[in-house]
């Protein structure tokens, strides 16, 4: 037997553990979009609430809400 006998084999190995490594980093990249998909829901939610307590700021204000959304720049009848 050879020294060179085993090459292909650790070679195989190799090749094998670079895969598993590969497969590894792509699952934790995989996960990490989902993680910044909520995170970016999560900062969309909060703009959301923070507009929803500018509509209750303004109620108090007696501002008339379409007058609010109208200086917001929402309309109300999209197109």
């Amino acid at each position: 037997m050879s020294l060179f006998d085993n090459q292909p084999s650790r070679f195989t190995e190799k090749i094998d553990v670079l895969d598993l490594l590969i497969n590894l980093l792509r699952e934790h990249e995989e996960k990490l979009d989902k993680l910044v998909t909520r995170l970016e829901v999560m900062g969309l939610n909060s703009e959301s609430i923070e507009k929803l307590m500018s509509l209750i700021e303004a109620s108090d204000e007696d501002l008339d809400l379409s007058e609010y959304l109208h200086r917001e720049g929402v309309e109300l009848n999209p197109r």
